[in-house]
């Protein structure tokens, strides 16, 4: 550990409060003049300077003007016995970290010194407690998860822990972290096997179909703006939240994608309204993902959905949909009530990118590279300012997703002569199958509200952290690449929230 140098012209009057932070761990040099102190600086590790204000010879303003001239970055915490607010500020401008006024007890400085010497160490022994507590908890109890919103606390959990474990100190904990996450989604896919017929057919349960007609506070009268961002798991949400929530009061709930976890299917489902074997007759191309026209029927659909469900303010209806982040034009542009759809691609572009692209693989490794590209992507792009824009208007913000991802780390070989299409986490085609313990395959796509094209007709999902690979695929591995389609806590819990304005 580092030393604190200790410099007071009436440093033997202060021995015991000395001899009381050696006797909790802390090495203390302690001189009485400040000319003294620039040979200790260079000789000795130093991690923290308490500096007297009043000294003869060099005083201790003078001292950190001389310090911070030499370029010394040491924190110094500065004592004197005057307490006004204007000396208070003018020692601040030197970049002091903290003043304590005179006369001080021993329990205040060892504060100060746990603070500056021992804070990483604290937070990381405290986030370990604090995690291993949390997770035992959650893997005792995750027998007696009976419904789908106990799950949300589970997405919710794991989310929370993404972000907090983002710090480089904490990359210890990452590994046990991912390792949690890989048992708690083993225990989701037995409780999707089980239940996701019911969970689809059970009107109660928020799910893509239903989002719109159980979330949404359809009003003539008010300005709604329904925003979708592409691909944007929970913990990305939990980004663009902090970054936005000096705006908004936010009232935040869960929701369940339906499979498979892939823009033609989710989010089809969400602006129609319905499931995709109530749309296969009408639009066969939407379930084709390479086709770039996939979601051409959005707007369509969600004009009907709407009218379905009495919406009547077609004057100031839009929907707008996002490739890049050129829309500061538009901004300003709804300024009357009505309703206003923006879907966001960006970050579904980016994970894709990442998937396709070696130097993206390098360049974001992790999902904590990940993270942080997403975050400095939000910060330096219009949607900030666009938050702001709304958020002074008398509007009703709802923020949302169609899908989340995982990122893969194993492959799984799908067999079948007729795979009619295959996506990472995803495939269909006839007499197709894979290896049971690392894929899904569905052999009655009905029960799962999925088009079927015939007999021995099937939909295959990745299992885990596994990504499907026909038998005779000898293209580049996507090991490391974020993907979805299939069945994961990341994959299909996604946040729904409701944003009003600040006042």
């Amino acid at each position: 550990m580092s030393k604190i140098l200790w410099i007071d012209d009436e440093i033997m009057s202060l021995t015991s409060i000395i001899r009381f932070l050696k006797g909790r761990g802390f090495d203390v040099i302690g001189i009485a003049n400040a000319e003294d102190a620039f040979p200790v600086i260079e000789e000795q590790d130093i991690g923290l300077i308490i500096l007297d204000q009043m000294m003869p010879g060099l005083d201790g303003m003078s001292f950190i003007a001389m310090m911070r001239k030499a370029g010394k970055e040491i924190p110094i915490v500065f004592m004197t016995k005057i307490d006004d607010e204007n000396f208070m500020e003018e020692v601040f401008a030197q970049r002091v970290e903290d003043i304590l006024i005179k006369p001080v007890n021993p329990k205040q400085v060892l504060a100060i010194c746990k603070k500056y010497l021992e804070k990483d160490k604290i937070v990381i022994e405290t986030t370990e407690r604090t995690y291993g507590r949390e997770s035992r908890d959650i893997l005792m109890n995750i027998n007696n998860i009976t419904d789908i919103e106990g799950w949300y606390r589970i997405a919710e959990w794991i989310a929370k822990w993404n972000i907090m474990l983002d710090l480089p100190e904490h990359k210890e904990l990452r590994d046990i972290h991912e390792s949690t996450v890989l048992n708690l989604n083993l225990e989701f896919l037995n409780f999707i096997k089980r239940n996701y017929k019911y969970l689809i057919n059970d009107e109660k349960v928020v799910k893509s179909n239903n989002l719109i007609r159980k979330k949404i506070d359809l009003d003539d009268n008010k300005k709604i703006y329904f925003i979708l961002f592409d691909c944007m798991r929970l913990d990305l949400w939990l980004i663009i939240k902090s970054m936005i929530s000096k705006y908004f009061n936010i009232k935040e709930d869960y929701y369940t994608s339906i499979l498979p976890t892939l823009t033609s299917y989710s989010r089809n489902s969400v602006f129609s309204g319905k499931f995709p074997d109530e749309m296969s007759d009408l639009y066969e191309t939407i379930w084709n993902e390479n086709d770039i026209r996939q979601n051409r029927f959005e707007e369509e659909n969600l004009k009907k959905l709407l009218m379905k469900l009495g919406y009547n303010n077609w004057n100031n209806f839009e929907y707008v949909k996002l490739v890049d982040l050129n829309f500061a034009g538009r901004m300003g542009k709804y300024d009357q009530p009505g309703f206003v759809a923006i879907v966001v691609n960006f970050l579904d572009m980016l994970i894709h990118y990442r998937g396709r692209s070696d130097l993206a693989k390098k360049s974001l490794p992790n999902d904590t590279a990940f993270r942080k590209i997403v975050k400095n992507w939000f910060e330096n792009s219009k949607f900030p300012e666009f938050f702001k824009i709304i958020s002074e208007e008398n509007s009703v913000v709802y923020v949302t997703s169609d899908h989340g991802a995982i990122t893969v780390k194993n492959d799984v070989i799908i067999k079948g002569s007729r795979i009619s299409n295959i996506q990472f986490r995803y495939a269909e085609g006839f007499s197709i199958f894979g290896d049971k313990k690392n894929a899904l395959t569905l052999f009655d796509p009905q029960t799962f509200h999925l088009p079927s094209k015939g007999s021995n007709y099937r939909y295959i999902f990745a299992l885990k952290n596994y990504y499907l690979k026909p038998k005779d695929y000898t293209g580049p591995g996507y090991a490391g690449s974020m993907q979805h389609g299939g069945i994961s806590i990341e994959e299909m819990i996604l946040p729904i929230a409701k944003l009003t304005p600040k006042r």
